[in-house]
């Protein structure tokens, strides 16, 4: 479950394999950091097709041209799984080079290079760049919206799949930092293991454990119901 919930770079970064027709390129390795909104603009632009307007991302046959346009390319990524599921603070990051920003109620900064797994949070030595990445992240538009406000049949439809239902009750004041409920995540993940094991009591157990200290927990009930 903390896949769902949290973008460090053991969740966010995975290896971008290009097999080009005729073996061209073959064996070239790129350094620079990619992400999947270039894969749309690279096929577009390696079939010669007219690109969509307002297209995000980059060709990544010609990242040199990215590279050499100066400053490193800023990589977003976000999760609003808490928010909508757990009424926590909803995430987002940009990495950059070496760098790799987290705003959340307890905003992080890594360095990817000599800390690969994340676990020196060095924003206190890096104002200056975690202030710049913040700016960044505050300047892109992720408003959260209901995909069928405007439309109640797509709504309707969505309801009867499922689709809709375990959101989170909107909570009064500032939102809770993912990090700080990390062990209802790992409770959580235990109990889904449990019902999946037929452990019925235990998961129970541990259940009503999770609702006692935060009854708004859809999820847990979704899970308890079942």
């Amino acid at each position: 479950m903390d896949h769902l919930v949290f973008i460090y770079r053991e969740v966010l970064q995975v290896p971008l394999i290009v097999k080009l027709p005729g073996g061209k390129r073959a064996g070239e390795r790129v350094g620079v950091n990619v992400q999947l909104a270039d894969v749309a603009r690279t096929l577009y632009s390696f079939l010669d097709l007219e690109e969509p307007a307002g297209l995000a991302g980059a060709d990544l046959l010609d990242l040199q041209s990215a590279v050499s346009a100066g400053r490193p390319r800023q990589i977003v990524s976000e999760s609003v799984y808490p928010r909508i599921h757990f009424g926590w603070s909803d995430l987002a990051s940009i990495i950059e080079g070496d760098l790799h920003f987290i705003d959340s109620p307890d905003p992080e900064l890594y360095r990817l290079s000599e800390d690969p797994e994340e676990l020196n949070n060095v924003i206190r030595e890096e104002r200056t760049a975690a202030r710049r990445l913040r700016e960044a992240l505050a300047g892109i538009d992720r408003t959260l919206a209901s995909p069928a406000e405007e439309d109640p049949e797509t709504r309707r439809r969505l309801q009867s799949l499922g689709y809709l239902s375990g959101g989170a009750r909107v909570r009064e004041g500032p939102l809770p930092d993912p990090k700080s409920r990390i062990g209802v995540v790992a409770a959580l993940d235990r109990a889904a293991e449990q019902v999946a094991g037929g452990r019925l009591a235990e998961a129970e157990t541990l259940l009503r454990r999770v609702l006692e200290r935060d009854p708004q927990l859809i999820h847990a009930w979704e899970l308890l119901g079942a």
